[in-house]
């Protein structure tokens, strides 16, 4: 299957715009958290672009990417002992439920 870049596209756009939308995370939940996690990296860059004390791996932007799984976990685990349906530490890293 084809990387959905316009879908994924359209979804953020319907996001922030706080507009209903349906996103095909059964279909294409690899594709939902590369572009994810790639826009977490853009940003994480940025947050330490021009700091002069940075680390190498702030400047990289990986503390946000390591940060997305911290929380994703974080949360997982919070909610396990409850049991709910269907979870899954992925469902929780990619799921906008």
């Amino acid at each position: 299957m084809a990387f959905p870049l316009g879908k994924i596209l359209q979804d953020q756009r319907d996001l922030l715009l706080f507009r209903p939308f349906k996103p095909a995370l059964k279909d294409h939940w690899a594709a939902y958290l590369a572009w994810g996690l790639f826009v977490t990296w853009l940003a994480g860059m940025g947050r330490y672009w021009d700091h002069p004390n940075a680390n190498w791996w702030q400047y990289a932007g990986l503390g946000s990417v390591a940060y997305v799984f911290v929380l994703s976990a974080f949360l997982w685990l919070i909610v396990a002992p409850l049991r709910p349906r269907n979870w899954s530490f992925m469902g929780v890293l990619i799921s906008s439920r």
